[in-house]
């Protein structure tokens, strides 16, 4: 209920609250003729709010930054060029890319399965990934706070540790910014 309340409210697009254990991840953006059409989301995870902005951030990556219609990818060589540059300084990032050239292996104890690194360091993921924390880290919600705090402390560094996240979070409020969507008041 809280998810399709707020993101209602909030969004222009379809949320589909799913409590089903067979759907395998916890949220997901559908995307249809290069448009959003529905946000679905299985509210049972350990992190559902950090879950249902994260995909509010896959429908602001599509539908509201040039250029629209097109994912992350599609735009670190221009308009989220900024940011694409603090991501792949940033320490979780290169983990990542070590995790990947170590073929999923974390440490002598601990391996994940490659192609989920793969997907981890689709510029699209890190997109989601890094709003979500971004909003997190802004707002002063507790709860959504102590969500990020559990993704932080992750074996696979798939979000970034509070100095490590400095630069991106500096990217994030500059292209906002840009796009008019703060004001001096709000950061």
């Amino acid at each position: 209920e809280i998810y399709t309340l707020s993101l209602h409210d909030a969004l222009p697009i379809l949320v589909d609250v799913v409590d089903s254990p067979e759907i395998a991840p916890l949220g997901f953006l559908k995307i249809i003729n290069n448009e959003p059409a529905l946000i679905s989301l299985r509210p049972n995870g350990d992190t559902p709010m950090l879950t249902a902005i994260h995909e509010a951030g896959h429908f602001l990556d599509i539908s509201g930054i040039d250029e629209i219609g097109k994912m992350a990818e599609d735009k670190i060589g221009e308009t989220l060029a900024d940011w694409w540059s603090a991501i792949t300084k940033s320490n979780a990032y290169n983990e990542l890319v070590r995790v990947k050239a170590a073929d999923g292996i974390i440490n002598t104890q601990w391996a994940v399965n490659p192609e989920h690194v793969d997907y981890c360091l689709e510029p699209c993921e890190l997109w989601a990934r890094s709003y979500a924390q971004y909003i997190a880290t802004k707002s002063s919600n507790q709860i959504l706070k102590g969500e990020l705090n559990v993704r932080i402390n992750d074996l696979l560094a798939k979000q970034w540790k509070p100095d490590d996240f400095t630069e991106i979070e500096e990217a994030f409020d500059r292209l906002f910014e840009k796009l008019g969507w703060l004001n001096d008041r709000r950061h």
